[in-house]
Order: structure tokens, then sequence, then C-alpha cells
């Protein structure tokens, strides 16, 4: 699982920005504090937490154990159990400094922003070790930031109980690094016995456009590596892939650093392995995530080591059929840690950062790609980022884009996610073939509102709709209003009346002839979620909409 560099010095021990690559998780289970501090110290923080807390429904748990709990939890991204464990811990006069900042990241996670600002204000007051200065920016931004209501996040299908990280796009399927176990002899277990591995790897798994899942091979000398990126680098099938061999005595090896490779997809094989010119091993550095732009001249990956802020983007070219010494990317570059570039084409650069504003931990940055460099550095809103780690943005087809995050909600320590992207309308041209086509395509579009209100918040949209209904005067379109089931029946139809009249003066304000327009009002007579038995506020949200419907 790929976590947080955060460590509570020699106390507390945890994984690093490239942990993933060398988990060693044996453990037992068991109702004991000796069982549930045995899993804590071999790193198996979700099975100590669920041990802690059978225990502290028969007895309270001393200090240490709490302490071991909170910090379970805040591993794990179980904020919302993490924070009145931590909250308590905080009174004690003699808790450690670190306290402070788990309890401010877990505040955060709660929407307690106040809080979060000042225990990190604390934390600061009494050590030096972590920087906290962004995370005390991000308390400020929290508070006026808005969740990205068009984008709805859902696990793939498929998703294990370990890690799961999505790679990049390959023809019409894409790779995928899953979390195997090996017993102490080497042998590969079964899924079902994955939690008694002596060792953990990630192994590159092939999905063609079928969903069909192919485990790709490795020589037999990298039986036991762990492999978390492969990009394609030329048209001859080369890769350079992100390799670490956490079971070799070789203690450089142990490190991430990457390799080229050739991939045979007809038998699903990677052959001819051999470590890149830049790959680490020449100034002892830690490599990984490369991502080659599509034009196969640019490669970005992040390096670790004594001259680094943190985990850094360096940037190689390729010229004259040879890749140049790897430069920092100090325009995207922060004190703090970048990792897991990824090209979207050849115009934009997705990334993770620490080392910004955002929810806490590690969040999804993109940068345009442009002659001058990288740069117009956009931070993207939740439910894409979480107060987890979130990495690994990719565009996997034309209308999906995938990612990978550690939300407490999901079924592993690490799991892919899908979003579709929003439906562009094309530019139309005044001819009838052009309109049939445009009629043909044409999806019913939606504003969302908030609570109670009937304020415009998409204006993008609205104008893009507009564009092609001024461009085709004489459609017919009906504007429906709908609201949550919440508020009286009477109310609500008013309620939707209001936002469907909203979004009509919108138009008429850009140019749509208002004879064209039907507005009528559905309250919440039409619900597009039946929250009879209970909605969350994400449901709600999917009623307070006016749909933009063509009479066709």
């Amino acid at each position: 699982m790929v976590e947080k560099k955060s460590c509570l010095r020699a106390a507390y021990l945890m994984k690093g920005i490239f942990s993933i690559l060398l988990l060693i998780c044996p453990f037992v289970y068991g109702q004991s504090l000796a069982d549930a501090d045995r899993m804590f110290d071999r790193f198996e923080y979700a099975q100590a937490a669920k041990t802690y807390e059978e225990i502290a429904k028969g007895r309270k748990l001393d200090v240490e154990s709490r302490k071991k709990l909170a910090y379970s939890y805040y591993t794990i991204g179980e904020y919302k159990k993490c924070f009145p464990v931590v909250d308590s811990l905080v009174r004690y006069s003699a808790v450690e400094p670190f306290f402070f900042y788990i309890h401010g990241n877990s505040a955060m996670a709660v929407e307690n922003y106040d809080v979060a600002k000042a225990s990190f204000e604390k934390y600061k007051s009494k050590d030096d070790e972590f920087n906290v200065s962004v995370l005390i920016q991000s308390c400020d931004s929290l508070k006026v930031w808005k969740n990205d209501e068009s984008i709805i996040v859902q696990g793939i299908e498929g998703n294990i109980s370990k890690a799961d990280i999505n790679g990049s796009k390959y023809r019409e399927g894409y790779f995928l690094f899953r979390e195997m176990a090996l017993d102490s002899l080497g042998t590969e277990m079964t899924m079902a016995s994955v939690d008694l591995g002596e060792l953990m790897i990630t192994q590159p798994i092939f999905v063609n456009k079928e969903g069909v899942s192919n485990r790709i091979t490795l020589p037999e000398e990298f039986r036991q590596s762990a492999v978390t990126s492969a990009s394609l680098l030329n048209g001859e099938g080369l890769f350079i892939l992100t390799i670490a061999e956490p079971a070799s005595a070789n203690e450089a090896k142990r490190a991430p650093h990457l390799y080229l490779a050739k991939f045979d997809d007809s038998n699903f094989s990677f052959s001819d392995i051999q470590p890149w010119n830049y790959s680490g091993f020449e100034d002892s550095t830690g490599c990984a995530y490369a991502s080659v732009n599509s034009r196969g001249d640019q490669m970005v990956f992040t390096k670790i080591g004594k001259r680094t802020k943190g985990s850094d983007l360096y940037l190689s070219t390729l010229s004259n059929g040879s890749w140049s010494k790897p430069v920092a990317l100090n325009d995207l570059n922060t004190v703090f840690d970048e990792i897991a570039p990824m090209f979207i084409g050849d115009t934009l650069l997705s990334f993770s950062s620490n080392g910004r504003p955002g929810y806490g931990s590690l969040d999804i940055f993109t940068a345009q790609v442009n002659e001058n460099g990288f740069g117009n550095i956009v931070h993207l809103k939740a439910p894409l980022n979480s107060f987890s780690d979130d990495f690994n943005y990719s565009l996997i087809n034309d209308t999906t884009m995938y990612f990978t995050s550690n939300r407490a909600s999901g079924i592993g320590d690490d799991d892919v996610y899908s979003y579709t992207l929003p439906r562009k309308i094309e530019p139309i041209v005044d001819t009838v073939s052009e309109l049939d086509v445009f009629l043909a395509n044409w999806q019913d579009q939606r504003i969302y509102f908030d609570f109670d209100k009937f304020t415009i918040r998409d204006q993008k949209v609205i104008e893009e709709i507009a564009a092609a209904l001024i461009k085709f005067d004489g459609l017919q379109i009906v504007i429906e209003g709908h609201t949550d089931i919440r508020g009286k029946e009477i109310y609500n139809l008013e309620l939707g009346k209001q936002r469907a009249q909203a979004v009509n003066n919108e138009f008429v304000k850009l140019g749509v002839n208002s004879s064209n327009v039907n507005v009528v009002s559905k309250g919440e007579s039409d619900l597009q979620v039946d929250c009879s038995k209970g909605c969350t506020e994400e449901q709600h949200q999917q009623n307070r909409v006016a749909i933009i419907k063509i009479k066709k």
C-alpha cells in the first residue's frame, strides 16, 4: 500500500513512498494484546486495528495501545475512527508531538478545519520534523472549496483485498499491477491465503478491451521482483518498467529502479530486461513510475535520493536516438513529494503531490505540457481526490479515466477507481445532416444545484448547450426542475420550478429563443435516486437537478 512518508521516530515505523515495492507482511490472527502488537509491528495496520477494537470491547485500552490504534486507523485512512481516539490522546501533556500531526490530518478528514489548523500549529510549536505549512494553508482552502458534483467515481470490478494499481493504456487495453504473496520458499500463494504470505510483491497484468486479465510472465531471475509501472517506449514493443527486488541480498536492488524490457503481447511476457541508462543504479537513487508521452520523445519519472527534495519529478528527452541526462522539473517539484507522473497524450501530465494545498495526503494534479515546459498546474477536487493518497490518474479510453486510491471505502489496501469524462457537445454547422447527427448523439443534460438553492453553478455547460440551441433555432426543449425529498411537497414543487426557470433565464440571456423552451417542475415527484429508505448526501445531490430534454 502506498502511504504517507510519516513516522513516529524510533517508536513507530511506517512504509515510505515506495514501500509497496518492499512489503514483507507475515502476520497471525488473534484477539490478545500481544497479537495486536505483533500485527502492528509487522505493518499489518488494518488487522491490528480490528484486533485492538475487539480488545476494547471487553476492557479499556492503555495509552500505548490507544496510540497504536490511532496510528493504525490513520495509516489505513480510517480518519473518522481515528479522530476520537487521537482527540483523547492529545489531551495528555506527555503525548508525542506526532499525535498532533495525526490529530490535524484526522480533523481535516472529518471537515473540522479549525481544529485541524490548531493541531498543526500546536505540532509546529513542538516539533519541526514535518513541515506543516502546506497543511495549514490547506485548512483555509478547504473551507471554500466545493466538491466537483459532476464527477462520480466508483471502484472497478475485480479489486482485491490487497493492492491493485492501475497503469498506462496500451493499444485497446491497459496495464494493472496486483499484489501477490509468496511463502517462505518463494512459492506463489493462492488469493485465499494471500494474507499469510511471507513476501508481498506486485506483479504486472494486462487487461484487454473485453476486460479479460492476462498475467504477464517475467524471466526467472525476476520471478520474485515487484513491478509497479510499465510505459511504452517505442513502436517496437520496448517498454520501460519500474522493478524492485525486495528479497535481494543486494541493498541497491531492493530499491526501485527503471529497466528496459521487450513486451510480447501474443504470450504476455516481458523479456530482455536490462537497467536503463539512468535507472538509479548509476547515482544510488530510487527511480520509479516512468511515463512516456505518445510521441515517444519525453519521459517523466520519480526520483528519490540524497540530492532530491523528498521525491521529485525528472524529465529525460529523446534526441538522435539517445535519452538525455534527466533534469529536475522544478516548476512542478516542491520540498515535499511528487510521484506517479502519467502523460495523457502529449499535452497533459498528471502527477501526485503532498507539497501543495490539498486534502492532506497525496493529491492528483495536472499540468499542461508545452514548448516551454510544464505549467498551468490544476488541483483536482473531491470526489476524485480524497483525504487519502490518490495517484496514477490516466486515460484508459476515449471516455474513461482511471486512478488509484487507498481511501477507506475501498476493498483493498489500494484500489483502482474510474470515472466517465463528461460528454462535450461538438461545434455544430448549419446543415441538415449535422443536425441529424446532433440529435442522434444528444443525451439529456443535467445542471445540479446546492441544497435549497436555485443558483446556477455550472455556467460552462449552459453556454455549450445554448450555442447548439441558437445554431438550431427551432429545436423545442423542455427544462424539468427536480428536488430531493427533503421539505414539503408544495415547497419542492415551487423550488423545482425556480431551478428550471433559472436555467431558462440563462438561456435567454445567451440568445436562446424563449418560445422554443418549455419550463416544468417535477418537484420531488420524479426522483433520479429512490430515497424512500434513506439516501446519502451524494444521492440527494443527484435529485437536485434541472434536466434539459429535446422534443424529438
